[in-house]
């Protein structure tokens, strides 16, 4: 019987830790799929820290969403990006910090959406810590959406 991988390291590891790394079902797999193999299981970690995430999934998936992918390849700065959202750097959610003014960023749609990003810095870092987007509305719409924010702005960029 041919199975993916995660799904046989969720057998391994528990349906707990299977679920969040994977979204596989295990309540329907874990009776039906044999154990693998400390060597295959070996393998597997060997080649995920070779390959990295993002190869991985594209070469090896383990489940059907992973088929689905996009993969960073070919991209110049890989690597980096793939180092920084390991490190928690980067894809991170960030709060609304009350003490820093908030700045605007505008991409005007003409006959698409208009988006606005809502961008803070404490002097060294730089953090967008919200998106708006949104069709068929004037500039009357946009700035209410701005002024219910009940932020301290500073400058629009539009």
């Amino acid at each position: 019987m041919k199975m993916m991988y995660s799904q046989a390291l969720c057998i391994a590891s528990g349906p707990a830790d299977c679920n969040i790394r994977s979204g596989c079902d295990t309540a329907n797999i874990i009776y039906t799929l044999p154990t693998l193999a400390d060597r295959q299981r070996a393998w597997y970690a060997k080649m995920y820290e070779e390959q990295g995430p993002d190869d991985m999934k594209s070469e090896y998936p383990s489940c059907i969403e992973e088929c689905f992918h996009n993969s960073l390849q070919g991209s110049y700065f890989k690597r980096e990006l793939s180092k920084a959202r390991e490190d928690k750097r980067i894809g991170l959610l960030l709060p609304y910090d009350p003490s820093r003014p908030v700045n605007t960023f505008w991409d005007i749609g003409m006959d698409d959406e208009n988006c606005i990003w809502f961008h803070q810095t404490d002097g060294v870092r730089h953090r967008l810590i919200d998106f708006h987007r949104n069709s068929g509305e004037g500039l009357p719409h946009h700035m209410q959406v701005i002024k219910e924010r009940q932020e301290q702005h500073k400058q629009h960029h539009i």
